[in-house]
């Protein structure tokens, strides 16, 4: 332990005053993007009450922003390598800075989308970025803790996350949401610039695939127009068949595209390598359930329960703590026994979590929320940890930033998928509900409320996100059966 302790300082005390300011530069950038997104999950009924606007629009607040990351977030590393990672990084920072001014000062909903689309650039080229930007700044045997911090200060951000952003609406107003972190980009740009060594640049040839980038975005943009007009046209059975035709007639012209290119943005060999098929697949699956639970759940617990801001922040905390806590430790556990068996059992952990939510009626016990919430707080540790590991090394060494990107940006595209899925759904079901009670012709006074509506939906969405969990569960454990079962046997073995 007293090597321990000698060695740890002697790195530290290593660490001049300018990578200090990379480490605050970058910590106070993912200390943002991590703390705003359950910040403004939480904030969205509100928000929805100011500008009245039926919560069908509110989705896309939350996709907007993911699918605008998903089309930068591939190219956003090579656009630093082209013209040097300190330009794009602090160029992302003002982009930030004028996003989160925008969205503060919105007096529409348009303008808040508007900003969120500019927000969702700054934190695509900002991502990837700040990971280069480190790896640049630090040593070898510093790289480690200076990763360390980082992901501490991300489980951080999204275990207070929740109750910050309860405090600042009841006391303050979801406009502070936005305006709360923009003395923290501010100084992430002072550090930036102050510390961030220039790049040194040779003069090169543009390495970006124009065409193919322009064409992944149109994709991207594609998907969330599809989900739209299912969203809205339901039960026009010819418009949604033309519209998926469209879809997959752009995916095959950027595959088409891509195979030609010299410098693709999509690696598509590397896509379809199957191991890195398979855990980008389950990383899909898991983020389409995790973001949706972010949609769905201030509604219950503001709008159905009626909690305050605060006290619905509170509850939320019960999911954030333990990623936080976990992510570090999980880390350090899967690289001795392997990332496999965490990402199966994350599917099976998340199974039990929604099967005790399908019950939530509108007085529930305190244990009946923060049970299910703590379950799916261990499984997102188990998987996001795991997953993006496994992804990575998959990857040969010269392909790990194209794995990182893509593998991002499927994460970003489950995300947006499962808003506007489970906006959809939440919808019919409402709908349907209405529709039965109407068709019995009951008296008025037994009328279903909206909030017995409301519950009967979210009974059919976990009901959904239970099958999915399963779902994942068998593909996880039909691929990785062969390692988990190993492992299974050392144990026994050990024991």
């Amino acid at each position: 332990m007293q090597i321990l302790d000698r060695n740890f300082f002697r790195i530290l005390s290593s660490i001049n005053f300018k990578k200090i300011g990379v480490i605050l530069a970058t910590c106070l950038t993912i200390f943002t993007s991590n703390s705003s997104l359950t910040e403004v999950n939480l904030s969205l009924p509100i928000i929805a009450r100011e500008f009245q606007t039926d919560m069908s629009v509110m989705p896309w607040v939350i996709s907007i922003y993911i699918i605008v990351a998903g089309m930068f977030m591939i190219i956003g590393g090579k656009l630093g390598d082209y013209i040097g990672t300190k330009r794009v990084f602090i160029f992302s920072l003002l982009l930030w800075l004028i996003s989160l001014i925008m969205a503060g000062c919105s007096n529409s909903i348009l303008i808040l989308i508007i900003a969120r689309i500019i927000e969702g650039v700054a934190f695509a080229l900002s991502l990837p970025i700040s990971i280069v930007v480190i790896s640049k700044t630090f040593s070898e045997k510093q790289l480690g803790l200076a990763v360390s911090i980082n992901i501490t200060v991300m489980g951080l951000a999204q275990a207070i996350g929740p109750t910050l952003g309860g405090y600042l609406l009841q006391y303050f107003g979801w406009r502070w949401i936005f305006f709360i972190n923009v003395p923290f980009i501010l100084f992430a740009i002072i550090f930036s610039t102050l510390c961030i060594k220039p790049d040194i640049l040779k003069h090169r040839k543009p390495i970006l695939d124009y065409f193919g980038a322009i064409i992944l975005a149109i994709s991207l943009c594609f998907i969330m127009i599809f989900l739209d007009i299912i969203q809205k046209n339901s039960s026009n059975f010819q418009l949604i068949s033309i519209c998926l035709f469209i879809l997959f007639f752009t995916f095959g012209i950027l595959y088409y595209v891509e195979k030609k290119a010299s410098n693709p943005i999509i690696d598509f060999k590397l896509l379809f390598n199957k191991d890195f098929f398979i855990i980008n697949l389950l990383r899909m699956l898991f983020q389409f359930i995790y973001f949706s639970v972010l949609f769905i759940l201030p509604i219950y617990l503001l709008d159905i329960l009626n909690y305050s801001p605060v006290k619905s922040g509170y509850f939320l905390l019960s999911m954030t703590i333990p990623f936080a806590c976990l992510s570090i430790i999980i880390g350090k556990i899967s690289d001795k026994i392997g990332e496999k068996l965490f990402v199966t059992l994350s599917f099976l952990i998340a199974a039990i979590a929604f099967y005790l939510s399908i019950n939530l009626n509108e007085n529930p016990s305190y244990i009946m929320i923060i049970m299910p919430l703590l379950l799916l707080g261990i499984s997102s540790a188990f998987m996001f940890n795991s997953s993006t590991s496994m992804a990575l090394k998959i990857a040969s060494p010269e392909k790990k930033g194209a794995a990182s990107g893509i593998f991002f940006t499927n994460t970003l595209i489950g995300g947006a998928i499962g808003v506007a899925v489970t906006s959809l759904a939440l919808q019919l079901l409402k709908h349907n509900f209405y529709s039965t009670h109407t068709n019995l012709n009951l008296p008025y006074e037994n009328t279903p409320t909206n909030s017995q509506v409301f519950l009967y939906a979210f009974s059919g969405l976990m009901w959904m996100f239970l099958a999915i969990s399963i779902f994942g569960f068998f593909i996880s454990l039909f691929n990785y059966r062969h390692k988990i079962i190993t492992y299974l046997n050392l144990k026994k073995d050990f024991s």
